[in-house]
């Protein structure tokens, strides 16, 4: 009985991994697909343009700045609490 419940644990969390891959794919193949509409049409992908496009198909979220977790370029210019971007599958976003 034991054996068969920790396998049925086991086959839960592979379903939930599996389902969690399948969604992050999806969202990348989206961003994916929008940047080479842009490059298609002759665009240019600023730095701006990219962040709202990551935003728009859940590949990055807003989470509230937090000195303590999040560093890098342009960090020194935030308050804790501001708005801040991270990758949606980060660490930091949670």
């Amino acid at each position: 009985m034991a054996e068969e419940h920790e396998l049925d644990s086991y086959v839960i969390r592979l379903d939930e991994m599996v389902e969690t891959l399948e969604s992050e794919n999806k969202r990348l193949r989206a961003f994916a697909a929008a940047v080479m509409a842009i490059a298609w049409e002759c665009g240019d992908l600023d730095g701006g343009a990219a962040q709202d496009l990551a935003l728009q198909h859940g590949v990055i979220v807003e989470v509230p700045f937090d000195p303590k977790k999040h560093h890098g370029i342009g960090a020194e210019d935030v308050e804790p609490g501001d708005p801040w971007y991270v990758l949606a599958w980060s660490e930091k976003a949670r």
